[in-house]
């Protein structure tokens, strides 16, 4: 299985040779904003930007995943 992970360092792959699973991306995506959304009601700014960078990343890999890229 390949994957590419977003974290606040970038995008990694693991195993190129084949595909992702097909909702991997949006899952995380959605994962991730709510961990941003939670970090601004709480009042940590810092945390929720770091969290809603990894959160676009997942919304591009999502996006290049429907378009088939």
């Amino acid at each position: 299985m390949s994957i590419l992970v977003a974290s606040y360092d970038g995008v990694m792959q693991f195993n190129a040779e084949t595909k992702a699973p097909q909702h991997f991306y949006a899952k995380q995506l959605a994962s991730w904003q709510e961990i941003a959304f939670s970090n601004l009601k709480h009042g940590d700014l810092t945390r929720a930007k770091q969290a809603f960078e990894v959160a676009a990343a997942y919304g591009r890999l999502t996006l290049q995943k429907v378009r088939g890229l």
